[in-house]
């Protein structure tokens, strides 16, 4: 680009990297609906209007995810 970038934020060898990492997450997935359960935070969920539950399991930088509806499963 030819000129200097200042970097606002840096995830991998800086102290705080990982809390900013955690942070930027815990952001998209509470505008994904999804909120944290009670006593362990790094697994998130949202009730769905059928009785279903969406469970995400947030680690270091890696989800996983399961849903009980069929619908949005597949």
């Amino acid at each position: 680009m030819g000129t200097p970038l200042l970097l606002l934020r840096a995830f991998h060898g800086y102290i705080y990297s990982g809390k900013l990492l955690w942070e930027d997450q815990a952001a998209f997935l509470t505008d994904q609906g999804l909120r944290p359960a009670h006593r362990m935070l790094a697994l998130c969920v949202r009730h769905l209007p059928n009785d279903s539950i969406h469970p995400v399991l947030e680690y270091s930088n890696n989800f996983l995810s399961a849903c009980t509806d069929p619908v949005l499963y597949s």
